[in-house]
């Protein structure tokens, strides 16, 4: 499975579009093929920037959808920056529309999430040069 992620990333940093989706297939392909469910996640989210990469939207979004699905199985925190890369993509102009938490720890995600973008554009004016 490792050298499956690690061939992904090469074949995105060398701009190879289709070693990467044809990589991500076998990397979603492997990790259903283990059963192990931590596996799924960093597949689909793997096969999902592919998808964004070349253009396929669609399928994009239903990557995202099974990496959704996955996070909740292994209860773990959702990543933002693929549902947030696919809204630009899409042309949709509310980042907020992209995940609204539906519990109370999601709320507290949210918040941190929040935060740390706020705290990111503070430093961001904080250390640029000039006035």
């Amino acid at each position: 499975m490792s050298i499956l992620w690690l061939a992904c990333r090469v074949a995105m940093n060398l701009w190879d579009d289709q070693s990467f989706v044809r990589i991500t297939g076998r990397l979603v392909a492997a990790a259903r093929a283990t059963g192990a469910v931590q596996e799924l996640p960093g597949a689909f989210g793997m096969a999902a920037t592919a998808s964004l990469l070349t253009g396929d939207l669609t399928a994009a979004a239903a990557y995202i959808e099974q990496l959704d699905a996955g996070l909740a199985v292994t209860v773990s925190v959702p990543a933002l920056h693929g549902r947030l890369a696919l809204a630009a993509w899409q042309g949709r102009a509310n980042p907020r529309a992209v995940w609204v938490p539906d519990d109370r720890a999601g709320a507290d995600r949210a918040a941190c999430h929040d935060a740390a973008a706020c705290a990111t554009r503070i430093h961001f004016l904080l250390t640029r040069p000039g006035p």
